[in-house]
């Protein structure tokens, strides 16, 4: 059982990380999410799409995640050369 709660936790640590890291790339104060997407340059996609997959990973597992934690509030339109931007 100990094993189980320590999976469990574990599980809930990575769900809060990609939940900050989320929250921060949308909702920063004072950084817009188009900035930090230039930032990210061609890596954005690539890190979308790691994202994406941790997130499904986790849901998989049963791990509750609140949809506005992981669904972008602004469209985006992901390049073939790994950048994305926000119309």
């Amino acid at each position: 059982m100990a094993s189980e709660a320590r999976s469990t936790r574990t599980a809930e640590l990575f769900r809060d990380g990609l939940t900050r890291e989320f929250r921060n790339l949308w909702h920063h104060p004072f950084i817009s999410a188009a900035d930090q997407l230039a930032v990210m340059g061609n890596r954005a996609v690539a890190t979308f799409t790691q994202h994406a997959a941790a997130i499904e990973l986790l849901l998989t597992a049963g791990v509750v995640i609140d949809p506005v934690d992981y669904t972008p509030p602004l469209t985006f339109t992901p390049h073939e050369d790994g950048t994305i931007t926000i119309p």
